[in-house]
């Protein structure tokens, strides 16, 4: 089985309530027959005006995420997802992925179709031209990976690692992360760093958050927002 992960982006004519209307019931049901798993998540009025770390640097940002496990990610294979997610989207970018999976949803897990509790952090790491691929790569999962889960509140925390892009666009990407948080988290950043309530060690959670990926993340190459979480099928 592989994975793809797909990166979209609205037409501007079309309202987001009405894109995410469309990916979670037309496009999903054209999918179902095409893929094993649908996995969406969405920009949506749940995640909008929250305080959470979020910033772009691809320019605009994208709209949705949509992740399918398929049985082949051979071209001809994959043409009907393609077309059906290019369909409703201004823009489409995708990539083949390797899934890790530090830490699974086994706290708040929803029902197929449902929206999974608190909300969902997507952030896409650019490729870093100052480290070889091999060396970010290790810094990243074997030295980021236990402060990522340590110093936040996350109860899913799942890492993407790039194979190949699938639809090229203008940025390399090298790894897309998921990271769900409790509600509180969108708008408290005490919650956030795992600190209910307690200012200064959220501080020192952060300083120390900011110096773990500071040794693999360079400035502007990465990109982070919250979403809406759909376990589709």
């Amino acid at each position: 089985m592989e994975k793809l992960i797909y990166a979209l982006w609205r037409p501007e004519d079309c309202a987001a309530e009405a894109f995410n209307a469309a990916l979670l019931r037309s496009v999903a049901a054209t999918l179902r027959p095409l893929a094993r798993h649908l996995r969406l998540n969405l920009r949506d009025a749940d995640v909008a005006g929250g305080t959470s770390p979020c910033f772009s640097v691809m320019a605009p940002s994208p709209d949705a995420v949509a992740q399918l496990w398929v049985d082949t990610a051979f071209a001809p294979r994959i043409v009907g997802i393609d077309a059906a997610l290019a369909a409703v989207s201004r823009r489409v970018q995708s990539w083949l992925v390797s899934e890790s999976t530090p830490m699974p949803n086994t706290r708040h897990p929803a029902e197929p179709g449902a929206r999974t509790a608190g909300f969902s952090q997507i952030a896409i790491l650019l490729a870093n031209p100052a480290m070889t691929h091999e060396d970010w790569r290790a810094t990243w999962q074997n030295l980021h990976t236990e402060p990522a889960i340590d110093l936040q509140s996350t109860f899913e925390y799942v890492q993407n690692l790039v194979v190949r892009p699938v639809l090229p666009g203008p940025a390399a990407v090298w790894s897309i992360v998921e990271e769900c948080f409790p509600p509180a988290a969108l708008t408290d950043r005490t919650v956030y760093f795992n600190c209910s309530g307690d200012a200064a060690a959220t501080d020192a959670n952060e300083a120390a958050m900011l110096r773990s990926v500071a040794r693999f993340i360079g400035e502007n190459q990465c990109e982070v927002f919250p979403t809406s979480q759909y376990d589709m099928f």
